[in-house]
């Protein structure tokens, strides 16, 4: 949920969701809920000129997972620092006006487990989108209908990485994630193929379709006529 007034610039985000993981062989499909995250986002700096934004980001993992899924099923405290970019800025010329729509969005973090084995998580994303609105909103129009004009394609490189007492107890986890993206006013839909880089994922967890649904739920409660905040 985003804030308006003096807490225009902070956000509570809660994510969930459902694992299902197919390992080589005859070994049997493990699948189960998702710790619930709970992460409360302040933005510290923005230039809407420079279409710049850093964010800070504390949360707390309820361990509501499957522990038969890896870094399931366990307490965490943490936060993260994200950075978001968008090219707009870039000269408006004709040789260059395509690239305004791309934006980049970078995030690091760490993740304290304070319940179970005492090992933590150190992770980081990098993502790069196309926004097909911007496009048509400020470099040119496209002949494009709802709701081909609000899609974005976008890539994530992913990373994570776990220590035990200060030091590094898995090799480093990378990922490519391709996918589409939908938003409008109330929701956004994304889906996307994650790939593994390396040979740091578990069987069974080296390709993967995923699927988020995110709801905004400030602007769900003003149609409703309820003003939570």
């Amino acid at each position: 949920m985003r804030r308006h007034g003096p807490w225009a610039n902070s956000s509570l985000l809660f994510a969930g969701g459902w694992n299902r993981i197919n390992p080589a062989g005859k070994r049997r499909t493990i699948e189960g809920a998702s710790d619930l995250s709970i992460w409360f986002r302040q933005g510290i700096f923005k230039s809407a000129q420079h279409e710049l934004e850093i964010t800070v980001s504390p949360f707390l993992v309820v361990p509501i997972g499957n522990r038969q899924i890896p870094d399931q099923g366990y307490t965490h405290l943490g936060g993260e620092v994200l950075l978001g970019k968008g090219l707009g800025d870039i000269p408006n010329s004709s040789s260059l006006k395509y690239v305004r729509p791309f934006a980049l969005q970078t995030e690091v973090g760490y993740a304290a487990r304070i319940q179970g084995h005492a090992n933590s998580d150190v992770f980081g994303n990098l993502e790069l989108e196309y926004s097909l609105r911007y496009l048509d909103d400020f470099v040119e129009r496209v002949d494009l209908a709802r709701p081909l004009i609000e899609l974005a394609p976008f890539v994530q490189l992913n990373y994570a990485q776990s220590f035990l007492a200060s030091r590094l107890t898995t090799k480093p986890d990378f990922r490519l994630t391709p996918g589409l993206a939908y938003q409008n006013d109330h929701c956004q839909l994304s889906v996307g193929a994650q790939v593994a880089l390396n040979g740091a994922a578990a069987s069974g967890d080296r390709v993967a379709a995923l699927g988020l649904v995110e709801i905004f739920y400030d602007d769900i409660f003003p149609a409703l006529g309820w003003k939570p905040f």
